[in-house]
């Protein structure tokens, strides 16, 4: 809505817990100034992030983005903590598989790579009827 102008949107909330699907209808004078001011500095400075190939530094303004990653507790932050570790380089790496299923071997390879706790990744993989491991 902020980026298009629109009067009216839909927030759609997916909770993965439960599989169940939230709508919301709303306009845009329901959305709160200071929330659009906040949000249009954010996407002004992941631009700039996008454009010059860099990873957007975490800010305690905007740490509801970290509350809302799938990989918040101990997962694939801990890998964007390090200052060796590059997430173009990781990205690329994954693409370049052509596989979704392989994303949580290469997240523990690089968590050998860097020396960090592997037992916090919460998947299990297990062979599919191929033997290929899947994620559970």
């Amino acid at each position: 809505m902020l980026l298009n102008n629109a009067s009216r949107g839909y927030l759609i909330y997916h909770e993965l817990s439960t599989d169940d699907n939230y709508t919301w209808s709303m306009g845009y004078e329901d959305i709160p100034e200071e929330f659009k001011d906040e949000m249009l500095n954010r996407l002004d400075e992941l631009e700039a992030c996008f454009v010059e190939g860099r990873i957007p530094e975490r800010s305690e303004k905007y740490e509801w983005e970290c509350k809302l990653c799938n990989y918040r507790r101990d997962g694939l932050c801990q890998l964007c903590d390090v200052d060796e570790f590059n997430l173009t380089e990781f990205i690329e790496k994954f693409k370049r598989k052509r596989d979704p299923t392989s994303l949580i071997p290469l997240v523990k390879q690089y968590f050998d790579k860097f020396g960090l706790d592997k037992s916090t990744i919460e998947m299990d993989l297990n062979p599919d009827e191929n033997g290929k491991e899947v994620a559970s």
